[in-house]
């Protein structure tokens, strides 16, 4: 259990920090931004209809980059909803031959008089007043035209009987803008004057030729929905963006009207949402990532969790655990490897005679008498102080006279020699000298 202890801490580290990551989202999913980008789920984003073609088995994808890269894209549908960066002159030039060669563009127009996050308001256009809504409306020959504004829901009718106007029968407006068609380049210039344009402001542009332009959708106030044929491609435009908002998506017709223009030629192999003049810019091959997604927020908590791992290594948590040292042979290793080696030369009466001698001499020391005292005295002063058998001292030692360097042993008799030996120290100096006994060297 205790090897498992530091991971079972991380891993509870971990839940945690995602823990408190989501707690902390939950309290501040408040967006302001008045943006209607397919990620943001405040009342402006359109994420709902995004999840909405996800659940009928579309396949959807940001667009994170210009759309002067549309060349190598393949053909699909791709959603331009209310830019809040300007399209440069070369992004509008693809996106037209884009079109032409068999894509579908649905735009829906947004309010210009917002102001627009890291933009600032839409004075920051090139072309003063004419935002990036306006600027692209310009070019495709529309416009808009201001009509009483209304919070209700208006009933339209199809101003051409189309499959994808099928069942739109009313919709959910708040915008007071209506499409208008403008034919040439001095229309335009018209158009944006009366908007606020200065002259020297006012850009020279002129509308792309398209094959066929039909009304779709309008309601006593004008047109809401306009449909242009370029080349092989078709182009929708919606005049308010609020129609796909989150908001009003399930209003009326509105999530109707969204899904028909989506399936307007068939079911859509992709579609495409223009995120990148949303301010979502992206390397190229950097892959998909919308906010909102805990990638980060895991990353940091990973990282924070392995910080306290590198920490935890360094700190003691329980009683200091020696480093093993060298290994090292015990005494009785080699004490039996030495008995070994006489043994196996045939000299086990040297090693009992080293033995025997050093018994005797220790037996000499204690009882004062010398090395010249027989046996029987030996052993008779010895049972003075202990609890021997003085008969068995004396044999053994009487035994042990008779024992040369050269007398051979077997291994049973030196054996028993030595066993008797260390009982009899063991019984004399108990209380005497330490354990420093003849025997123990063996």
């Amino acid at each position: 259990m205790r090897r498992w202890r530091t991971p079972v801490i991380v891993l509870l580290l971990l839940g945690v920090f995602v823990a408190l990551f989501i707690s902390l989202r939950r309290q501040s999913a408040i967006d302001p931004v008045p943006d209607h980008a397919s990620f943001r789920t405040n009342p402006w984003g359109t994420k709902a209809l995004r999840e909405l073609c996800e659940r009928n088995g579309l396949v959807t994808n940001a667009l994170n980059r210009p759309l002067k890269e549309l060349a190598a894209s393949p053909a699909g549908v791709l959603c331009v909803f209310d830019p809040t960066f300007e399209l440069s002159d070369e992004e509008i030039s693809a996106l037209v031959e884009w079109v032409r060669g068999g894509g579908r563009l649905i735009f829906a127009v947004g309010d210009d008089e917002f102001s627009r996050p890291g933009c600032g308001p839409v004075s920051c256009s090139r072309f003063g007043n004419c935002g990036p809504n306006g600027l692209l409306l310009a070019h495709l020959g529309l416009g808009t035209e201001p009509q009483p504004s209304t919070d209700e829901i208006v009933e339209v009718e199809p101003a051409n009987r189309v499959p994808w106007t099928a069942d739109v029968n009313e919709l959910k407006a708040n915008s007071a803008r209506r499409l208008i068609r403008l034919t040439s380049a001095e229309q335009i210039r018209e158009h944006l004057r009366q908007i606020g344009d200065e002259d020297d402001a006012l850009p020279e542009i002129v509308p792309v030729e398209v094959a066929d332009v039909k009304s779709a959708v309008r309601d006593a106030a004008g047109v809401l929905v306009m449909s242009l044929v370029l080349g092989q491609g078709t182009i929708q435009v919606i005049s308010d963006a609020d129609i796909i908002a989150n908001e009003q998506l399930d209003q009326a017709d509105n999530a109707v009207l969204a899904m028909n223009l989506l399936y307007a030629r068939g079911r859509p192999a992709a579609i495409y949402f223009d995120e990148y003049h949303h301010g979502r810019w992206a390397k190229p091959f950097t892959g998909e990532r919308l906010p909102g997604t805990p990638i980060f927020a895991a990353l940091w908590a990973a990282l924070g969790c392995l910080g306290l791992y590198a920490l935890g290594s360094f700190w003691r948590f329980g009683r200091p655990i020696p480093l093993p040292g060298p290994s090292r042979r015990s005494i009785v290793e080699h004490v039996q490897a030495f008995a070994g080696l006489y043994q196996a030369a045939g000299a086990g009466g040297a090693a009992l005679s080293l033995v025997a001698h050093r018994f005797r001499w220790r037996l000499a020391q204690l009882t004062a008498l010398g090395s010249v005292a027989s046996p029987l005295q030996v052993a008779t002063a010895c049972a003075r102080t202990a609890n021997i058998d003085a008969k068995a001292l004396t044999r053994l030692l009487t035994e042990l006279q008779s024992i040369t360097p050269d007398t051979k042993l077997s291994q049973a008799r030196t054996l028993d020699f030595v066993q008797r030996i260390a009982h009899f120290e063991e019984a004399i100096f108990t209380d005497g000298e330490p354990a420093d006994s003849s025997t123990e060297n063996l």
